[in-house]
């Protein structure tokens, strides 16, 4: 009803939180990843070698907590204790926001290239210049993330395959957006004043529209 439940302090800034399959909330906030109860209890906290940049978790089926790092740029998976499971090296301290997960297990992160992991922690291929902007993964395994240097949404293959789609923001200075795609399998983005709707292959679709006369996207 939008009473506040509870609360819990911290010594800093947090990175946004993940809800696992048991309601444990998951956070990062300096050195530490959190775990606290659905009742907002600390589970456990677990140091990071390396602290990332209030990043944002992301769990997989099986109960990793995988987070990346900006500081001395790794990604991190973490067992459902709070035991460290393994760390990869990524390739600069441009980390995204937030890991993705496939339908099969594997890892994407972006650290300027897009890189993709195993659930065992091998990379099994990098791809393209996206900087931090974060990937959001169809049922077939491919990715729709933002490029950097011409601002395209790109659709990349399970195999890391960049290809570009007919959705632009027109090299324009405002954040990278993520994409969402729909149970029916269709990419949303918003890109300064449009709204691209495409196809899972990447297709504009007709129902993409422009919204107004404006510049600028919104800055979230």
């Amino acid at each position: 009803n939008g009473t506040l439940k509870w609360s819990f302090g911290l010594p800093g800034k947090a990175g946004a939180p993940a809800i696992g399959f048991d309601e444990s909330i998951y956070f990062q906030s300096r050195e530490y990843l959190y775990a606290l109860t659905e009742a907002g209890k600390l589970k456990w906290k677990s140091a990071m070698t390396f602290p990332g940049i209030y990043s944002a978790p992301a769990i997989g089926l099986d109960g990793t907590i995988y987070l990346g790092s900006s500081d001395e740029p790794m990604l991190f998976a973490f067992n459902a204790d709070g035991t460290t499971k393994w760390s990869s090296p990524l390739a600069s301290s441009s980390v995204g926001d937030s890991p993705a997960i496939g339908g099969d297990g594997a890892i994407y992160i972006t650290s300027r290239p897009l890189f993709a992991f195993t659930p065992q922690g091998t990379n099994l291929w990098q791809s393209g210049e996206f900087t931090t902007a974060s990937p959001v993964i169809g049922q077939d395994g491919t990715s729709f993330i933002r490029g950097f240097d011409d601002h395209q949404l790109y659709r990349v293959s399970a195999s890391g395959q960049a290809l570009p789609t007919g959705a632009s923001d027109g090299i324009r200075g405002h954040p990278a957006l993520c994409p969402a795609i729909d149970a029916g399998g269709t990419v949303w983005y918003w890109a300064s004043n449009t709204v691209w709707a495409l196809s899972a292959d990447g297709q504009v679709l007709p129902w993409t529209q422009v919204i107004d006369d404006g510049y600028w996207s919104p800055n979230v």
